[in-house]
């Protein structure tokens, strides 16, 4: 499915274990509770998906493109968003131990609760992140959500990057992954079990968290809107 277009696909609990997706464009399509465990979405267009519950352990998401994506409770161990844009994404209780957010962008970001332990921010960020791929991005709600963070930092205050886990959250973590891969992430994780909680950014990040402009919504507002009006139209036969 390499370069497919699937907007507004209906993906729901979908087992898309090591899929190809790269480029594919997903505007708008429903993916909560799907399984991508080691899925290429490199390239991949997200814009208003919903990944809420996903599992995307090993997923390949270099350089994609999440503006206002629903990432709700997804678990990223090991998950590769370096270069990827998740300009006003949500967040909330995800779980990214051991992911590569070199060169992401949180800009807008909603990280409530949200875990990154062991997170490789990156000291330089990847060649090429704005040059690789065409620029697509909007529907009436992701219109009115992309201009209502307009400007809004992101909230780092309740993310923890050290620290703060309980014997129950190392076991947790390794569900659903291969015995030996959860194993090691166990390992790793170990040593943050009732460690003082760090809320603070590591130093060497190269993550962009700021916010970003009603210049550049409007841009990707008209980007979206290009992309979804390639969708087909519904036949009522």
């Amino acid at each position: 499915m390499l370069g497919a277009y699937l907007q507004k696909a209906l993906l729901c609990g979908a087992q898309l274990h090591e899929a190809n997706l790269s480029g594919a464009r997903l505007h708008g399509a429903n993916l909560d509770g799907a399984r991508l465990h080691g899925a290429n979405l490199e390239m991949t267009h997200l814009h208003w998906a919903f990944l809420r519950e996903a599992e995307l352990h090993r997923t390949r998401l270099f350089l994609a493109r999440l503006y206002g994506v629903a990432l709700e409770g997804a678990q990223l161990y090991k998950a590769n968003l370096a270069g990827a844009q998740l300009h006003a994404a949500t967040l909330g209780a995800a779980r990214l131990h051991q992911a590569t957010l070199m060169g992401a962008e949180l800009r807008g970001t909603t990280l409530l609760r949200m875990q990154a332990l062991k997170v490789d921010f990156g000291k330089t960020p990847p060649q090429g992140a704005r040059s690789e791929y065409e620029y697509w991005s909007s529907g009436i709600e992701f219109e009115k959500h992309m201009r209502k963070q307009v400007a809004k930092e992101s909230d780092l205050s309740q993310v923890f990057f050290a620290g703060g886990l309980s014997q129950e959250d190392v076991y947790s973590a390794g569900k659903g992954l291969p015995d030996d891969e959860a194993r090691e992430l166990r390992e790793e994780l170990e040593g943050h079990i009732d460690q003082p909680t760090s809320f603070q950014l590591p130093t060497d990040s190269m993550a962009i968290t700021g916010a970003y402009t009603a210049e550049e919504a409007e841009q990707w507002i008209a980007e979206y809107e290009k992309a979804m009006s390639e969708v087909p139209e519904e036949s009522d036969s």
